[in-house]
């Protein structure tokens, strides 16, 4: 399917909510295989992680926010949040705390990212700081700020 056609007909079944995937998308013919191949899966931790990864770049392929997928992708953390066992994913906690709170981000939940990149910190024993300089930035300002 590497015709015009071909490629304008993958990016036709991309289609979901009214919304709208952008022309320049160089191969939808793998994103629409493997959204179809992860949705015939055994639905296994490690097939939610996928899960999750794969729409998630299905959603930032999109021009605006669907909610199907975002749907799709709740489902996916909520399986992942109540796991007992993240070592059978093959990655660390860190890893899939951080994941999930880009996807957190990517959709405006502000406290619930910054939960999982608390979670995410704690776990990896890193210590972040945010420091600012007081100053002027232009000729005409009178006062100090950061």
């Amino acid at each position: 399917m590497t015709t015009k056609r071909g490629h304008k007909l993958c990016v036709e079944e991309l289609l979901v909510d009214g919304e709208v995937v952008p022309i320049s998308i160089n191969r939808p013919l793998l994103l629409l295989v493997s959204l179809h191949c992860i949705n015939m899966l055994d639905p296994s931790l490690k097939v939610q992680f996928w899960k999750m990864r794969a729409h998630f770049i299905y959603q930032r392929v999109l021009s605006r926010k669907a909610h199907s997928v975002r749907a799709k992708l709740g489902v996916c953390m909520k399986e992942l949040e109540n796991a007992q066992d993240i070592s059978v994913l093959g990655i660390t906690p860190v890893q899939l705390y951080i994941e999930m709170g880009h996807v957190h981000s990517f959709y405006r939940e502000v406290d619930r990212a910054n939960a999982m990149f608390q979670k995410a910190q704690q776990l990896s024993g890193l210590h972040t700081e945010l420091t600012g300089v007081l100053g002027v930035r232009t000729e005409h300002q009178s006062f100090k700020t950061a």
